[in-house]
């Protein structure tokens, strides 16, 4: 099952690159437990606007949550 999960993460990832410092790209304040933080790296051909950009949030207990912007 474990395998399984690590596979979908790195689909899910492929495509978006890992953000060192939260602050530079969100102006909003990092969220409490922040583990990791990741971008798609330009937009993604199956999203409908070019300016659209997906994140991958990682809490320290592993939780993801994730987040889309752009305009429609």
């Amino acid at each position: 099952m474990k395998k399984l999960f690590f596979a979908g993460m790195v689909v899910a990832l492929a495509g978006c690159v890992q953000v060192d410092r939260y602050e530079d790209v969100v102006k909003a304040p990092a969220p409490a437990g922040l583990a990791g933080f990741w971008q798609t790296k330009g937009p993604q051909s199956a999203m409908m606007s070019p300016d659209a950009i997906a994140s991958l949030i990682v809490t320290k207990e592993g939780t993801p949550s994730t987040a889309a912007s752009g305009s429609a």
